[in-house]
C-alpha cells in the first residue's frame, strides 16, 4: 500500500507570489512540520512562487532539521514546482541546516572567529 501524503501548495497558504519573508516561511513550517514529524509523506507544491529568499527557506524547512534527521525529512518531504536556481538554493538551506543542527554550538563558535578575524 503507498503512503498517503498531503500537498501543500504555498503561494496561497502565504499568500503572495514571492516567498521572502522569514513570516512567511514561518507559516509553511507550521503547515508542514507535524505532518512531517508524524510520518506522514508532504508534497510541497511551489507553483505560483517567483521569488524566493534563503530567510524564507530556513524557516519553512531548514527549521525541520533541528528535529528530525536530513534523511527521514528527504523520505518525507517532496519539493515541486521550484526552477533549477531556486531548488539550488533550497538545497543550500538544507545543506547548511542539517550541518548547523549536527551541532550549533560548534558552528556557532566558528561562526564568531571567522567573525572575530574582520
Amino acid at each position: 500500500m503507498a503512503a498517503a501524503f498531503q500537498t501543500i501548495s504555498v503561494a496561497p497558504l502565504i499568500g503572495s507570489s514571492s516567498a521572502g519573508s522569514p513570516e512567511q516561511g514561518e507559516l509553511v513550517y507550521q503547515a508542514i512540520a507535524p505532518l512531517i514529524e508524524s510520518g506522514q509523506m508532504v508534497v510541497l507544491d511551489f507553483i505560483g512562487i517567483t521569488w524566493f529568499s534563503n530567510p524564507f527557506f530556513f524557516e519553512a524547512v531548514g527549521r525541520l532539521y533541528e528535529a528530525l534527521p536530513g534523511e527521514r525529512i528527504r523520505e518525507l518531504l517532496v519539493v515541486e514546482g521550484l526552477i533549477p536556481r531556486h531548488k539550488q538554493m533550497l538545497e543550500c538551506v538544507e545543506e547548511e541546516s542539517e550541518e548547523y543542527f549536527k551541532d550549533p554550538e560548534s558552528f556557532e563558535a566558528a561562526y564568531r572567529r571567522a567573525m572575530d578575524a574582520f
